[in-house]
């Protein structure tokens, strides 16, 4: 999982999440993933945005 904080352009601060999974859906290195979400939380910990999909 990568974890990155960063300021957003409208000043709150945001942290942004990626998690990757293997074709059985379980935790893997990016090197070995098939599956990525990726999310964005607020400065109070509220997800904002969130995708998923395949890694080709």
């Amino acid at each position: 999982m990568n974890k990155v904080k960063r300021k957003n352009s409208i000043g709150g601060s945001v942290k942004s999440e990626m998690f990757y999974f293997d074709d059985f859906m379980n935790p893997v290195t990016r090197d070995r993933a098939t599956w990525a979400v990726f999310r964005e939380l607020d400065e109070k910990g509220n997800l904002v945005f969130e995708a998923q999909g395949f890694i080709d």
